[in-house]
């Protein structure tokens, strides 16, 4: 389980994300465990850990976790 911080940095928030490749499964999973960690949190994109990569994962009327 590696749960990040969550950066508001708008420096940070506002660069260009590189598109997501099945390489990027590290950084999805990064995005689950700090999402399961962040109490009242139902979404999170990549580059809200510092990973500039199009990838987002949301929790689903059930709670259940997905993917973007």
């Amino acid at each position: 389980m590696m749960v990040k911080d969550i950066t508001k940095d708008e420096a940070v928030l506002s660069q260009p994300c590189r598109e997501a490749t099945a390489e990027d499964a590290a950084i999805a999973q990064d995005l689950l465990d700090t999402l399961e960690a962040t109490e009242d949190a139902a979404c999170l994109a990549a580059n809200q850990i510092g990973c500039p990569v199009a990838l987002a994962v949301y929790l689903d009327d059930a709670d259940e976790p997905h993917v973007l």
